[in-house]
């Protein structure tokens, strides 16, 4: 498997530190407001991943924070005049609902900033003996022209960052470009005891914190949204680097292309997003996770509700061909056809889902004249158990509706009778009885469907 790697800007091979165990840290949301379409886009590239790693083998430790303490928790806190853990704890709750429902895999453990403040402290004091911070009056900075290697990850000049940067040009800092690990508290605002007075982490400490204390050094995987590189990755990657070692932190750091909407990025503080709790209200998770796995994870994506229109109707392509195979019986033993391999390879190289879905459709295309001759077929077993499988690793959910009823054998005897009788009706020209009978096993949920090769029948 390749995976593109920001750092090197190559497609590199993925060799985990150790064998068949994967850990990958993944940077959460802060929790002020419900996830926007661009949140449901990086969190499903990362289920997408999650599930394939395991499924070629990989033991996965997931683990993905919630920034809990912020200045836009604490802003909007004030606004609703409501403590800003109670903001924070309803929209972490939030969070799940519609992930959840997204069918976005649950990672390992959600760490908050609130829950490890001591870690951060310890974290920050080893930066401060390392000498590449400083305190002044109550705040810690990172002193960036002080640590050699930092702009490695976005790969420009200080002048650059500067220039296309937000930089706070605190009076405080030695340094226009040096940033906050801890910031000192200001009146009304939550804060913790530290060495340096009271205060709160600054916003990157947290990740290079809990990834460190829960994955260890040398993560393999460290993924986020495009517009996380700078500053926030290569900030994280300075301060950790600065105690663990230079290029010890993270072996991969990968990034998902941003979604825009009206083609600016799509962002809740410009007001400029859609809900994804709309999205999912609207229209199929699974076919939004197919309109959204359509573009590769690395480009960009703009937000069009025609392809999304098009992603629902494509969906019941595969959900029609699911419903079909739920009466044919899994093989004996797991058996891969060449399709599954292809499948495999599509998202071997850099996640290529697009690639992978075309497989998948094309396999469909190969196969689903099987199912509509309604004859028996020996390939049919190996095309639902490699199908299914596809289709897990994308996180499409696989609802066999069926029940012991259904597939019993006297079930097939009574329809086969009715469709025979229902055939005489139409040979006689009685066609007002036989549409009569159509008409009441569709009221109770059997659908018949009149085909060149004869009458088959499913549930709705």
């Amino acid at each position: 498997m390749r995976l593109y790697n920001t750092l090197t800007r190559n497609e590199d091979e993925f060799i985990p530190r150790k064998r068949k165990m994967a850990r990958m840290y993944v940077c959460g949301v802060t929790p002020y407001d419900y996830c926007h379409v661009g949140h449901g886009r990086s969190y499903l590239i990362y289920d997408v991943l999650y599930r394939f790693l395991r499924s070629e083998g990989f033991s996965v430790l997931w683990i993905q924070n919630f920034t809990d303490i912020d200045d836009k928790i604490i802003n909007r806190a004030n606004e609703l005049n409501i403590p800003p853990k109670e903001l924070a704890d309803k929209f972490i709750s939030e969070y799940f609902v519609d992930m959840d429902r997204f069918g976005i895999s649950r990672a390992f453990l959600y760490p908050r900033v609130t829950e490890h403040i001591d870690e951060i402290v310890e974290f920050i004091s080893k930066v401060v003996e390392k000498g590449y911070a400083y305190e002044s009056e109550g705040d810690v900075y990172f002193s960036v022209r002080d640590y050699p290697s930092y702009g490695k990850l976005s790969r420009r000049s200080l002048e650059e960052m500067i220039a296309g940067a937000r930089v706070d040009p605190s009076e405080k800092k030695k340094d226009p470009m040096d940033f906050a690990l801890w910031k000192s508290a200001k009146p009304g605002e939550p804060y913790w005891d530290s060495p340096w007075g009271r205060g709160r982490p600054g916003w990157h400490i947290e990740c290079s914190v809990m990834s460190l204390l829960y994955l260890g050094e040398e993560i393999d995987i460290h993924g986020g949204g495009a517009d996380l590189i700078f500053p926030h990755h290569e900030n994280e990657l300075a301060q950790s680097e600065a105690v663990v070692g230079d290029g010890k932190f993270v072996r991969f750091w990968t990034h998902n292309g941003l979604v825009n909407l009206r083609s600016e990025k799509m962002s809740k503080s410009t007001g400029n997003f859609i809900i994804l709790r709309e999205i999912l209200n609207s229209y199929r998770p699974e076919a939004f996770r197919l309109y959204l796995l359509g573009t590769h994870y690395r480009s960009p994506l703009d937000f069009d509700p025609q392809a999304l229109e098009d992603a629902q109707r494509a969906y019941t392509r595969i959900e029609d061909t699911l419903k079909l195979l739920s009466h044919i019986p899994d093989p004996p033993s797991p058996a891969y056809d060449q399709a599954f391999w292809d499948f495999r390879d599509a998202l071997s190289n850099d996640l290529n889902t697009p690639q992978a879905i075309g497989t998948l459709f094309s396999y469909i295309r190969e196969n689903r004249h099987l199912l509509d001759k309604g004859n028996w077929d020996p390939t049919l077993p190996i095309f639902k158990f490699n199908l299914i499988r596809m289709c897990e690793i994308l996180g499409f959910k696989i609802e066999e509706k069926t029940s012991p009823d259904l597939e019993s054998d006297k079930l097939r005897e009574v329809m086969d009778i009715i469709i025979k009788i229902r055939n005489k009706l139409r040979e006689e020209k009685l066609f007002h009885l036989s549409d009569e009978i159509r008409d009441s096993l569709n009221s109770i949920g059997v659908i018949l469907e009149d085909m060149k090769e004869g009458t088959r029948w499913k549930m709705s």
